[in-house]
């Protein structure tokens, strides 16, 4: 009896822990066993797997949902959007891309000033028309000042003979370029002959490099007097070595009207050939030997050959080219 009552009173008390051990497992479920996020539970998962799980066995393990890496947690950067009127407008505020903009053309650096000076030509030379060795000399001097944009030129050049200036031109130019191989002159000259007047010339020109590498240089001029001047000169540099390079160079004047006291006639007055070697010490000092033939023709011709000169002359030129 005292066994029956027993066991019924343990039925009793069994039965009302189950119950309440049932009525507490949704809270007790509810509750994570340690603090963590998914992104280090799936790091766990990492360490965890790796450390403890043999390759063979891993083959049997069933699959884990894997957490995708960009929920990584990210530094935050505070980005101003546009608003949408400007998104609709197709444009955005300057603080959009930071304070950055994009540039139209490329921002070059301040084009500063130098100068130079170059001698085209300091020459002796020696006229194979005559048997004694009749001995001159030629110079040709430019001394500029300014950019890339901007030059001023005083330019120089004569001629000795007997050791005299027999004639002789200065000019002071300005320069400028209209693309990227061409420039423009324009400014004064002033020209001296021996035993005659001097002129003044008002004018310009436009030189520059031609297809083929031709150094081209045409100028056109006004005198005081109503008398106008148009030159043409052109040259090649061919590059036989490093060092070694021949020039061939023509030039041509012209003028409007014939002026006897200045010794020309009008049209076509003079042509100069002329074929230079030089050798490059540096490209800044270059010595040079050379041949050139002066022909005066036409009218300007004739005139020489009224006050007995002659119409041509033929000469071997012993020179020094340099610039710095």
């Amino acid at each position: 009896m005292n066994f029956q009552i027993f066991n019924a009173f343990n039925w009793r008390i069994n039965t009302v822990l189950l119950t309440t051990l049932i009525s507490f497992s949704p809270f007790v479920l509810a509750v994570p066993l340690e603090n963590k996020s998914p992104v280090q539970q799936h790091h766990k998962t990492h360490d965890t797997t790796m450390a403890t799980v043999s390759p063979v066995s891993m083959q049997n393990l069933p699959e884990v949902d894997s957490v995708e890496h960009t929920e990584h947690s990210k530094p935050v950067t505070h980005v101003a959007l546009p608003d949408e009127k400007q998104m609709n407008s197709g444009l955005r505020k300057p603080d959009y891309s930071d304070g950055y903009r994009s540039l139209d053309t490329h921002h070059m650096m301040s084009s500063p000033n130098f100068w130079s000076l170059e001698a085209e030509a300091l020459e002796l030379i020696r006229n194979a028309d005559y048997a004694d060795g009749h001995i001159g000399g030629h110079y040709d001097l430019k001394f500029w000042y300014g950019n890339d944009y901007n030059r001023l030129y005083l330019n120089t050049s004569g001629e000795l003979e007997q050791d005299k200036l027999q004639q002789a031109s200065s000019s002071v130019m300005w320069w400028r370029p209209f693309s990227a191989y061409w420039n423009t002159t324009f400014g004064l000259k002033q020209e001296y002959v021996a035993d005659n007047n001097d002129q003044t010339w008002l004018g310009g020109g436009v030189s520059g490099l031609a297809p083929y590498w031709f150094d081209i240089e045409t100028t056109l001029y006004g005198s005081t007097k109503g008398n106008s001047q148009l030159g043409f000169n052109a040259s090649y540099d061919l590059n036989i070595s490093q060092k070694w390079v021949l020039q061939p160079k023509i030039e041509l004047l012209a003028y409007g009207k014939t002026s006897i006291e200045h010794r020309y006639g009008a049209g076509l007055a003079q042509v100069n050939t002329g074929l230079r070697l030089r050798y490059e010490i540096t490209p800044q000092l270059a010595p040079y030997i050379g041949f050139e033939h002066e022909q005066f023709v036409g009218k300007t011709a004739t005139l020489y050959k009224d006050h007995g000169d002659n119409s041509r002359s033929r000469n071997i030129l012993l020179g020094l080219h340099f610039w710095y």
